[in-house]
């Protein structure tokens, strides 16, 4: 049928444009475009029970290839606008809305089949998550966001069940990250912006949960499309939680730690377990991270023009300024003479080279005063990012991620210094 064909044609070039066509291989593409024209034959035959059945499989076929619901969901959208448009021409109004109710069954029965899906695939993780934590060297804070992880696996277990009578505390005040949070968590989160942020999100997260559970005992049709999105707000917003008491965590380390006598920065000591820390975090969160290494240029020159004593000013100057510039969640080590490594906690490598363009640019412009002259100096910087998400407890290793930033660091200084190499 003509009209089929062009809704296909139609269709394939909105699964192949810019936003989709990294979901799809080429025989992904042609196997979900034969789901559809077998959906469409069906649909123009007036088939409603053939119709929902291939949706079924296509929906069994998207979990297999880690397809989005939204992806999934804006696909479903484009076919019933498009037949839609066809029914309009026969100015048929009963069979256009029939059509609309067909659809309204299938979005939600297809919510329903991910719902299944996301709520097991959220405990798996979970699992994972409280494993991170449980081989952290110091849990602290950290064992904090474990209860929490434990009242989401609840969450997501009830729903997946369909069972509220297994609902976890839906009051932000009475589970037992809730408890701390109002009483002894006052005390440990000493800054009031990052205790409000985490209020904040803790009782969003709450507030979330409560309205899920009152769509679960619901007498109405159940939606589940709109059961599922509260879901993955819950464990976004899990997440968030989890990255602030991460910053919270840094920020306790820091002030602990033993710093560099000139500098006054973190000692080269501590970077086995920053590292480690941070790869734990990151895992923990489903984040990355990135670590850059930094030199300054012509240092040798600097000590053999003005002598040692005022190399030590450079260092302790370019330090104050790095630290100044950098967010303080960040880790800055001396690592060794005029070179620094930096650690950007969960921060994706597009985001870590923002920050050090900042530094760099701002550095050219920075004087020092060296007895009666003012000088300027520049940096070179390599940098890296360290994606955890498929790597065990044992593989991640903190000399091959030195080794990677130090060849980008001497990449950036053969290609002419004051600049960034990623």
């Amino acid at each position: 049928m003509k009209k089929i064909d062009e809704i296909l044609e139609e269709l394939e070039l909105q699964i192949m444009g810019a936003n989709c066509k990294v979901f799809y291989t080429e025989d992904e593409k042609n196997s979900i475009l034969n789901y559809y024209k077998q959906v469409l034959h069906a649909l123009f035959l007036d088939k409603r029970d053939k119709v929902l059945e291939i949706f079924h499989e296509l929906s069994n076929l998207k979990i297999f290839q880690n397809i989005p619901y939204s992806i999934f969901f804006n696909e479903i959208e484009f076919i019933k606008n498009k037949v839609a448009n066809k029914v309009l021409l026969e100015r048929n109004a009963n069979k256009l809305f029939e059509l609309f109710e067909l659809f309204r069954e299938i979005e939600n029965s297809i919510a329903k089949i991910f719902l299944s899906s996301y709520s097991q695939e959220l405990i798996n993780k979970n699992v994972l998550r409280i494993r991170a934590i449980e081989i952290f060297k110091e849990k602290k804070i950290i064992k904090y966001y474990e209860q929490h992880l434990d009242w989401l696996n609840d969450l997501a277990f009830s729903i997946h069940n369909f069972d509220t009578n297994l609902f976890p505390q839906t009051n932000s005040k009475l589970c037992e990250f809730g408890k701390w949070l109002d009483s002894d968590g006052k005390m440990t989160i000493s800054n009031n912006s990052q205790y409000a942020t985490l209020t904040l999100a803790h009782d969003k997260l709450h507030q979330l949960s409560s309205r899920i559970k009152s769509h679960m005992s619901s007498k109405n049709k159940i939606e589940y499309m709109l059961i599922l999105s509260m879901l993955q707000k819950c464990e976004y917003l899990s997440i968030d939680i989890g990255i602030e008491l991460s910053f919270i965590k840094s920020s306790e380390y820091m002030q602990k730690a033993h710093y560099d006598t000139l500098t006054k920065l973190l000692n080269r000591n501590y970077l086995d377990d920053i590292y480690e820390n941070e790869f734990r975090l990151a895992k923990l969160t489903d984040k990355t991270f990135s670590i850059a290494m930094c030199d300054l240029d012509h240092f040798k020159v600097i000590n053999d023009t003005y002598g040692h004593e005022s190399g030590d000013i450079v260092l302790k100057s370019f330090a104050s300024f790095l630290k100044a510039t950098l967010r303080e969640t960040d880790y800055i080590i001396r690592y060794g003479g005029e070179e620094f490594i930096i650690i950007f906690p969960l921060t994706p490598i597009e985001n870590g080279i923002k920050l050090l363009e900042r530094f760099r640019v701002n550095l050219e412009n920075f004087n020092i005063q060296i007895a009666t002259k003012k000088i300027n100096i520049t940096a070179s910087f390599g940098i890296i990012e360290v994606d955890p998400s498929h790597a065990d407890r044992y593989e991640f290793n903190i000399e091959n991620s030195i080794r990677k930033v130090d060849q980008k660091l001497y990449l950036a200084k053969t290609n002419g210094r004051n600049r960034i190499e990623s």
